[in-house]
């Protein structure tokens, strides 16, 4: 018996100690268990069933990318993901196809003593037409270089149905064109949001054509692109064919001597910005199809445009390109500084399935 107590005295407080080392680690794994669910939502009236869609899950640990997971979603379009890290440095996203469309979500990620995510998804039924889609604010801006207008276009379209637009006809293999803007006569250096053409964007007969689908809502998507075209100071027409139904637009044309007038669109005097003058002209409520022209006269002030003679002696693709990009940053920050005047002027929050 003595014997049986001293083994008690000495094995009792050791198995605890042992117990107490072997059940810490699994105490804490266990804390670091997450769940991301979720419910697919189709919003678009009468829309199809969402039970069976494969859910990706794509999983990052830092910058390496882990083996990805996959779930089913049930009648009721939910998911869910079990047994995630919810450590700082993982990063989750997700993704799947509905009618052909990609959908996902943003980058998601465990906040400090978080477990569960809860991750919305709205899809919409597809649509090949383009009769629901507007054109809710323009803005063109053009700048002079030696012996050339510097134009880029700022877009911002509406989807006024409430299914996704996907477009018709097939510009490159499994991408179809969706929005389809011209250009006018002579242009060259097209710059298409900062992207080669051939991936996204692809040239058609005088103009372009994006391959991004187009959601439902209000400024829903975004263009943006500048190109150069030859300028006759005895006077030059700036003729744009109008693609879409454009409800309201305004150019802004670096003030440097130049006449600029418009049957269509009302002069609004003059606005400045760090530094510089921009004529500013407005219209509203132009028709798809219809053409505007903006008539210039008259040569630039040499000492407005004396900056820029140095980049006119670079190579001229090369020199149009360098400036189309520094064209397109500047139309950016006009645009925002120009805001307060245009209340329209916003881009909504990107959803699932927003590629514009």
């Amino acid at each position: 018996m003595k014997m049986n107590k001293q083994m008690k005295k000495i094995c009792i407080p050791t198995i605890i100690f042992v117990l107490a080392v072997c059940l810490a680690p699994v105490q804490t794994f266990a804390q670091e268990q997450g769940v991301i669910e979720g419910q697919v939502v189709n919003v678009t009236a009468d829309g199809g069933s969402l039970e069976g869609l494969t859910v990706t899950l794509h999983v990052f640990a830092g910058t390496k990318e882990q083996p990805s997971q996959t779930a089913t979603t049930d009648a009721e379009g939910q998911f869910r993901f079990e047994d995630l890290s919810t450590e700082a440095e993982h990063v989750y996203t997700l993704g799947f196809d509905y009618q052909g469309v990609e959908y996902g979500s943003d980058l998601l990620t465990f906040s400090e003593e978080e477990t569960t995510l809860s991750v919305p998804i709205k899809v919409y039924e597809p649509i090949e037409s383009d009769e629901a889609i507007s054109i809710e604010q323009a803005h063109i801006f053009v700048d002079f270089q030696e012996g050339d207008l510097l134009v880029s276009e700022l877009y911002f379209f509406s989807n006024d149905s409430d299914r996704i637009y996907v477009g018709a006809e097939e510009v490159a293999e499994g991408q179809r064109g969706t929005l389809r803007l011209s250009l006018p006569t002579g242009a060259r250096g097209l710059v298409v949001e900062g992207e080669e053409l051939g991936q996204r964007f692809f040239e058609t007969d005088g103009g372009f054509v994006d391959t991004w689908f187009l959601p439902p809502g209000q400024s829903s998507g975004r263009l943006m692109f500048s190109y150069s075209l030859p300028y006759d100071p005895s006077g030059y027409d700036l003729v744009r064919d109008i693609s879409y139904p454009l409800k309201a637009l305004n150019v802004l044309v670096a003030d440097v001597g130049v006449d600029v007038t418009s049957d269509q669109l009302i002069p609004q005097g003059t606005r400045g910005m760090q530094g510089q003058s921009y004529l500013d002209l407005s219209g509203q409520n132009l028709s798809k199809g219809e053409r505007l022209t903006v008539h210039f006269s008259g040569s630039p002030d040499r000492e407005s445009v004396g900056g820029r003679e140095a980049m006119s002696a670079q190579p001229s693709q090369a020199g149009d390109q360098a400036f189309l990009r520094w064209a397109a940053l500047g139309l950016v920050l006009l645009i925002v500084g120009f805001a307060l005047g245009y209340p329209l002027f916003r881009r909504p929050p990107k959803e699932a399935g927003d590629k514009g």
